[in-house]
């Protein structure tokens, strides 16, 4: 197990060694002699120097476009005439490959060095101090250029990179905001059940604000007299409309409403009469019934409407509910006992 740890270590060294030893290639050549040396890259230094000292002496960069740069020729502008001189033949001598790249850099170090000396002997030392001045001035300005330059890449590296985490962000967050939304949506459209739970919600509600209204000012609570009359064989519907006041028959059609709703939603079946009477003496006041027992059936009403609410979900809507209007009873008039009703059609009383 440690071999195979030791082994992949090795391997891991030698890619970081190879991927410095190809950027370093790409250096400009001083730059890339020193980067190389660093690294212990020997062999490539003398691979470079063979192949280069090689084709000067093919006269390959005596073509045109293959120019070679030559080291010597800054000092073919130096101040010593005999710097000059010898950067002159040793410039032949480079170009014809007769001097290897390390016999150049060692004559190069020569002529620096007699340059040095000649310009000490013949400047004075005011002279001497104003080029170490506009030396050292250059170098700071050169350090400064070079600073300057490597703070503007790494602040557009920075940028790019919150650019990029900017925008991954925003890719991130607006996907997930239009997954919200889908979900939502389709929370809000609800299931068909939810639907249908809905539409007799609303009919509840709208039931329930008649209701409500009418009982709360005492008025359209079936009596006695309509109840008979409700009673009577094949024309019981026609004689409560005509005994019972207009509150009365808005009471009442409001609680079938409410009722057909709420078994509809139960059953889905068709409505019985015998089912709608169960219904209407569960949640609706009869003749007799005391106060304690209208509040329990109002309760029990508001109840059983919630539950259809809640079943509707995020498809209800709480509709406008318009204000019920309460019509005044006649008066001076009294209403027509159950005997007076029996007569009037002929039946005979129960």
């Amino acid at each position: 197990m440690q071999d195979l740890l030791r082994q992949r270590q090795e391997q891991e060294m030698m890619k970081q060694r190879q991927s410095k030893i190809q950027a370093a290639m790409q250096l400009p050549m001083e730059q890339r002699i020193s980067e190389l040396q660093n690294l212990g890259a020997y062999d490539i230094i003398k691979n470079m120097a063979e192949s280069q000292t090689a084709a000067r002496r093919a006269g390959l960069f005596r073509q045109p476009g293959m120019e070679m740069e030559n080291p010597f020729q800054p000092f073919t502008l130096a101040t010593s005439p005999g710097v000059k001189q010898l950067a002159e033949q040793y410039t032949k001598s480079f170009e014809q490959g007769v001097l290897t790249e390390e016999q150049a850099n060692q004559r190069i170090l020569d002529l620096q060095r007699m340059e040095d000396a000649f310009i000490s002997r013949t400047e004075s030392a005011q002279e001497r101090k104003d080029r170490e001045n506009r030396d050292r001035l250059d170098r700071q300005e050169r350090d400064r250029l070079a600073k300057l330059e490597r703070e503007q890449r790494d602040l557009l590296s920075r940028q790019e990179r919150q650019q990029r985490e900017t925008l991954a962000k925003q890719e991130r967050e607006e996907r997930q905001a239009a997954a919200a939304q889908e979900r939502e949506t389709k929370r809000l459209e609800g299931t068909e059940g939810q639907k249908l739970s809905a539409g007799f919600a609303d009919r509840m509600v709208r039931s329930q604000n008649i209701l409500n209204t009418l009982e709360g000012a005492g008025v359209g609570l079936p009596t006695i007299t309509t109840s008979i009359a409700g009673g009577v064989p094949f024309v019981g519907g026609y004689l409560e409309r005509q005994v019972a006041d207009t509150n009365q028959q808005r009471y009442k059609q409001a609680a079938m409403n409410w009722i057909r709703a709420n078994l509809r939603k139960e059953s889905g079946a068709a409505i019985g009469v015998d089912e709608m009477e169960r219904e209407y003496e569960t949640y609706f006041p009869l003749p007799g019934d005391d106060p304690d027992t209208i509040q329990a059936k109002k309760e029990a009403r508001d109840a059983t409407t919630r539950a259809m609410i809640i079943n509707a979900g995020p498809v209800f809507k709480m509709p406008e509910l318009p204000k019920v209007k309460i019509s005044e009873t006649k008066k001076g008039k009294p209403s027509s006992t159950a005997d007076e009703i029996w007569k009037k059609f002929g039946l005979e009383t129960r």
